[in-house]
């Protein structure tokens, strides 16, 4: 059932899709760049994880 929508999506889409995420990664490797963003170590994203299941 959640892949139906994705089936969905003709090429186009998906190439859009995928132009704002390339869009949204650079700005987010830019702000951690000039150190507007902190990293979060997997382990500490992955107990986070762990109790939202």
């Amino acid at each position: 059932m959640t892949q139906e929508p994705m089936n969905n999506l003709d090429d186009n889409d998906q190439s859009a899709i995928d132009a704002r995420w390339v869009v949204e990664a650079e700005s987010r490797l830019d702000a951690y760049n000039e150190g507007k963003l902190q990293a979060i170590p997997i382990r500490k994203v992955s107990a986070e994880i762990d109790l939202i299941d």
